[in-house]
């Protein structure tokens, strides 16, 4: 089965989330031993991150197979969803291109929907990251986790991106000021240079003079 273009995004997608939902896991995990949800959800967190940590890891594996570069592949788990992220035209050239992509599918779904049940925190977006990699803004988002009840984990805004810095070393509440300085910095600075080139494609072809920021 061959992957349309939809299912490439969407598996894309679904592999760079894979290493924050994996991090939400354990953090339900440990809200459900000690919480109202109880042991249940615990359990069922554990076995959600399990099935996702699973597809993954053996999807990647099959690719390095048909590659016969098994060694290629990291250690942890953050770098092999973006090492697989990476080589989804490898995935496609396989002949079960389509059962990886329900696999994965299904156990991200599932973990998603295993966060989303707990009432212990609340996730918001806040905006573009404003970190720079490789002398380029991040393109990721950063997104703001609130914890309903005190003691679960604290409040922290964290990129999305496993590559960032601000992934695995998020904003605490005493840097939201400034980072949010930051953010709604890069957001306006997105736009103007947004309306640039849609002004410039506008007039093109028309000799106007293109303006930047």
């Amino acid at each position: 089965m061959t992957l349309c273009q939809f299912c490439g995004d969407r598996l894309a997608d679904h592999l760079i989330a894979v290493p924050d939902l994996h991090h939400e896991l354990a953090l339900s995990v440990s809200a459900g031993r000690g919480g109202e949800q109880g042991l249940p959800f615990a359990s069922g967190a554990t076995l959600a991150s399990e099935q996702m940590v699973a597809a993954v890891v053996h999807w990647a594996q099959q690719v390095a197979h048909a590659r016969a570069t098994i060694w290629e592949i990291p250690n942890t788990l953050s770098e092999v969803a973006g090492w697989l992220a990476n080589r989804l035209d490898w995935l496609r050239a396989l002949v079960s291109a389509g059962d990886a992509y329900s696999q994965i599918d299904r156990a991200v779904c599932r973990a998603r929907s295993v966060i989303d049940l707990p009432p212990h925190r609340t996730r918001f977006p806040v905006g573009p990251c404003p970190e720079i990699i490789e002398a380029r803004y991040c393109a990721f988002e950063v997104v703001a986790y609130v914890p309903v009840r005190v003691g679960i984990e604290p409040a922290v805004m964290r990129c999305r991106n496993p590559d960032c810095r601000r992934h695995h070393e998020p904003w605490p509440t005493e840097s939201w000021r400034s980072a949010g300085e930051r953010i709604n910095r890069l957001r306006e600075h997105l736009k103007r240079r947004a309306l640039v080139t849609r002004t410039s494609g506008d007039h093109k072809g028309r000799g106007a003079a293109v303006w930047s920021t």
